[in-house]
């Protein structure tokens, strides 16, 4: 890169790191917010299968539909809260690539 002048090559590099950074974190939610979602199907079919399991017997009393609603609720509210975790650190790591190539664009790297 010698024959770019050093502005210019410093916001290349800042620009590379920037996508290389908002990449990897794009790359990071998306795997993520599979694996949570994986896991709530998985989580809401074993409830439901053990719903269909003791409502074939007869054996289902209020109690027992009660502990199933109640499962099922905390699963989807862990699932809320686990993607607002999942979002707010996304935000984070794109604020954070950004501030990176502005500090890195406003003050560049005299004699590379």
């Amino acid at each position: 890169m010698g024959f770019l002048p050093t502005a210019l090559s410093c916001a290349t590099l800042c620009q590379g790191a920037l996508l290389g950074r908002l990449w990897l974190a794009h790359a990071d939610v998306v795997q993520r917010m599979h694996f949570l979602g994986s896991r709530l199907v998985v989580g809401t079919a074993e409830n439901r299968l053990r719903a269909q399991a003791l409502s074939r017997d007869d054996v289902l009393d209020e109690r027992d539909r009660v502990t199933h609603q109640a499962r099922l609720d905390l699963l989807l509210e862990a699932g809320a809260e686990g993607w607002a975790t999942i979002y707010r650190n996304y935000l984070d790591e794109l604020t954070a690539a950004y501030l990176c190539c502005l500090r890195g664009q406003a003050v560049p790297k005299i004699g590379l």
